[in-house]
């Protein structure tokens, strides 16, 4: 019967379709996110630490708009943060213009130092470190329809928290393997 059918559809795999790329040169609001090439950043337990992000614009840089309105804002890039640890992302903050939004977990913890000075710096500052800090942290910039990302990997030392200490048999069968608690 008419209108019973499904239309036929084929999938096409990945490996058949063009790899789009931006030209710098083609396109002046083109952007690039970096963070420089480390195994990783180290940052001491209970300290703060500086996650770099820069972003290059290949075109016109947004200026900072000392008036305000809803075409200044959405002339600004949007920055969002996020943290990646076994599997799992979460959101640390999200950034356009002077409005930064915190997300609960990092509340009074993360901020954007320069980001709302110099939109070409979108560095994001981390104080008062837990053990459960250390993992990926991705920088995502978006302005206009461009948008980039880098990721960076941070240890935060002294996150071992107990350090193994061999009594011998001197201190009896109790204390032969006791843990005491040490910061590295």
């Amino acid at each position: 019967t008419r209108g019973t059918q499904s239309p036929t559809r084929t999938a096409l795999p990945c490996a058949a379709l063009p790899k789009i790329t931006a030209d710098p040169l083609e396109d002046p609001k083109a952007l690039q996110v970096s963070m420089p090439r480390h195994p990783a950043l180290e940052a001491v337990l209970a300290g703060d630490v500086t996650i770099p992000c820069l972003i290059t614009y290949l075109g016109p840089q947004p200026t900072t708009a000392s008036t305000g309105g809803r075409r200044a804002v959405l002339g600004t890039p949007r920055v969002k943060w996020t943290f990646i640890s076994e599997g799992r992302e979460v959101e640390i903050l999200v950034a356009r213009g002077d409005r930064v939004k915190v997300s609960e977990d990092y509340r009074l913890r993360a901020s954007l130092p320069i980001f709302h000075q110099r939109y070409t710096n979108a560095s994001l500052l981390l104080t008062e470190l837990r053990p459960n800090d250390s993992g990926i942290y991705r920088c995502d910039v978006q302005h206009g329809i461009e948008d980039g990302h880098d990721i960076l990997h941070v240890k935060v030392k002294g996150t071992s928290g107990w350090a193994e200490v061999a009594f011998g048999a001197a201190w009896g069968p109790l204390l032969a393997q006791q843990t005491l608690p040490w910061v590295l």
